[in-house]
């Protein structure tokens, strides 16, 4: 269903495409994503055996023009760095380490402590989805779990299926950060142990199609996110997904 193939325009000295072998940009059911998302993973993970030394797995999808997709097929790029994740997702690493530091909680539990409390979080088993009331763009979600497994890629699914299928929105941005491969103190600056951190994945909608005009201004540039979507009437599209696609 799935396979790999080599980026010519490459931004990161591991890195690899992740395809379906179908070509239509929406025509794809759970067992391809799961298919797709386990080939990445597996991957990577041997990517890391002939480089131990690049310990940090992000797998990344833009689907259609409006996210800066360059294709239309469906397309997964995965990348193993060393020292850190790249850009936003290493910054919840290091909040994480800051949180730890300064209050002696995990982050990512108290995360979603607070939005359990607000009603905003759907579980699927091992799984939660969290309608976050930081978003970067409309409707985030943020999918957490102690490991990609199963449970973790069938909630995504309802996830973007109900984006798709529910609220008619077509086109989104993906970051997955998985749990590092390895732990290294001895050169870490913001050491966090692999058992701290969950697999997780930021996903944004990225407006309809037949917008004429950018989601994305000087604001988002240059200053703050500027976000017009509500986090309590996404929640309750997440969970009726989940309830009708894999409960």
């Amino acid at each position: 269903m799935s396979i790999t193939a080599a980026n010519a325009f490459r931004y990161e000295e591991v890195q690899q495409l992740i395809l379906l072998k179908t070509h239509h940009a929406l025509n794809w059911d759970m067992v391809q994503l799961i298919d797709m998302f386990t080939l990445g993973q597996r991957w990577l993970k041997d990517q890391y055996k002939n480089k131990p030394s690049y310990r940090y797995p992000v797998i990344t999808w833009d689907l259609l023009p409006p996210s800066g997709a360059s294709q239309y097929h469906p397309h997964l790029q995965a990348i193993l760095t060393p020292h850190h994740y790249p850009g936003n997702l290493e910054n919840w690493r290091r909040a994480a380490f800051d949180y730890h530091r300064d209050h002696g909680r995990n982050f990512f539990t108290d995360f979603i402590s607070v939005h359990d409390m607000l009603g905003l979080t759907v579980r699927h088993r091992s799984a939660v989805a969290i309608a976050t009331l930081t978003p970067k763009k409309e409707n985030e979600v943020v999918v957490m779990a102690k490991e990609m497994n199963k449970d973790y890629l069938q909630l995504l699914y309802a996830v973007l299926r109900s984006y798709i299928d529910d609220m008619q929105l077509y086109s989104f941005c993906l970051s997955m950060a998985l749990t590092p491969f390895a732990d290294d103190p001895s050169t870490d600056r913001y050491y966090t142990p692999v058992k701290a951190l969950p697999v997780f994945t930021r996903v944004v909608t990225r407006g309809k199609l037949s917008d004429t005009r950018s989601d994305i201004s000087s604001l988002e540039l240059f200053t703050f996110s500027n976000v017009n979507s509500d986090p309590f009437s996404l929640i309750q599209k997440i969970q009726q997904s989940v309830l009708t696609r894999v409960s």
